[in-house]
């Protein structure tokens, strides 16, 4: 009885992996194929390797049989001559051509088979935002026609991307203080099958440090006596800034009057300065340089007479900054932050139908880097007509975007047939403060 393509070619790579003694193993394959660029799941070279699918794609079949057909040759060979002439086959290779004309029946004999059950799979994602506090870094989703994009929310994170003034935000914690992105899914299961979703794989296709600035103004403290500064003037949590200029004046706390002229200065790209110069001619000109006469007591507020005495420095940070395109986009914003003035005698006095969550799961994706898979193991069987729902939080090192394909791999219960549900494509703009 003459067998079908499929049949054909199950069989030949079967007995080609066991001719290689099952070597590499599954994992050293998924591993090996990574190195080549070539997208390849643990699941899915698990089900080619022991049942003998044939791989939807030219180039992972070449790899395979680049790799498996010297060491069967080789490892049968080795029996070959241990046992005596006869008593082990010798693995001949088929050679790549006849391979890819076997694969290229089998994949056109199935396609005449009727619908695999994925198709009656539903999928559905989104972005869990259940988070009311105003000081958090949240993330929300918006469709798109290129799919679900995800992006941090925060009141003064958007008031900087947007343009708007630098200032020192009511919670100083606020990068600290952060809700890691979490893929909301929910599987319906309409057949009348049970399936077993057993593995969440992301297939990305880059990830890029987010180049974005997140300038954020500091605390300094000026020690009059010493003429020594304490602490970030600027802060910069996001990506590089170039060409970052500084134009400011002193101004005094209690009437909107300049006590200086504009003097400019140079700020590195992680928002600190450069040579503090020109805000100590600043100060001086203001009369509190190391030999200024003027009374600190005329710069404290009366009404909160243990507050440090301060002095406002007003003025434009201008910087550019590049996309991830080469495009140079410029950036300004308006500054106005305290420098607290002491003397070294005074001590410093700081100031639809719910569907309830079955599972969470946390994913960790690479901060630059291109074409790689990120796995991970998940356990929810549905019966005919169920759904459930689980949680996938997003983590990464840095501050970067993302692009990717959510894929949820699944067994049907007494079928033995695996098979894959796409959930989408995902970008993903992940935000992290940048620590030094």
């Amino acid at each position: 009885m003459r067998i079908g393509a499929a049949e054909q070619f199950a069989k030949e790579f079967k007995s080609l992996y066991a001719a290689a003694g099952r070597q590499p193993t599954v994992d050293q394959l998924v591993d090996m194929a990574r190195v080549k660029q070539l997208d390849v799941g643990r699941a899915t070279l698990y089900g080619w390797v022991r049942d003998g699918k044939p791989p939807r794609q030219r180039a992972v079949l070449k790899f395979l049989v680049d790799v498996l057909e010297p060491i069967a040759q080789q490892r049968t060979g080795r029996a070959s001559r241990r046992g005596g002439e006869g008593d082990v086959a010798v693995y001949r290779p088929r050679g790549a051509a006849w391979w890819e004309k076997l694969r290229s029946a089998a994949i056109a004999e199935g396609a005449t088979r009727p619908a695999p059950v994925r198709n009656r799979l539903t999928a559905v994602v989104s972005v869990d935002d259940d988070h009311a506090d105003p000081y958090l870094v949240v993330y929300r989703g918006k469709r798109t026609t290129e799919g679900l994009v995800v992006e941090p929310s925060h009141a003064y994170l958007d008031q900087v991307r947007a343009g708007g003034d630098l200032t020192r935000p009511r919670h100083t914690s606020w990068l600290d203080d952060s809700v890691p992105p979490a893929l909301d899914v929910k599987v319906v299961n309409n057949t009348k099958l049970t399936v077993f979703f057993h593995e969440a794989l992301l297939r990305i296709d880059a990830s890029r440090l987010d180049p974005r600035p997140v300038p954020e103004c500091g605390s300094i403290t000026f020690e009059r006596m010493s003429g020594r500064f304490e602490g970030d003037l600027l802060l910069n949590h996001g990506g590089p800034m170039t060409d970052c200029t500084l134009r400011f004046r002193l101004e005094h706390p209690h009437h909107s009057a300049f006590v200086s002229r504009e003097h400019v200065l140079s700020v590195r790209h992680d928002g600190a300065l450069g040579d503090p110069a020109p805000v100590l001619d600043a100060l001086a000109e203001a009369g509190l340089g190391r030999r200024g006469l003027a009374d600190l007591k005329q710069f404290a507020d009366p009404a909160r007479p243990l507050m440090t005495p301060s002095i406002f420095l007003v003025g434009t940070l201008e910087y550019t900054w590049t996309d991830l395109d080469g495009i140079r986009h410029l950036m300004t914003h308006r500054v106005r932050t305290p420098i607290y003035l002491i003397d070294i005698r005074v001590d410093l006095i700081q100031a639809g139908a719910r569907i309830d969550i079955s599972a969470e799961y946390a994913m960790a994706l690479a901060a630059d880097r291109d074409r790689y898979l990120v796995s991970q193991n998940i356990s929810h069987a549905l019966q005919a007509g169920e759904a459930d729902r689980f949680l996938i939080r997003l983590t990464s090192q840095r501050s970067s975007i993302h692009n990717f394909q959510l894929t949820l791999l699944y067994a049907v219960d007494g079928q033995g047939e695996l098979g894959e549900l796409d959930c989408g494509r995902i970008t993903l703009n992940f935000f992290k403060r940048q620590t030094a």
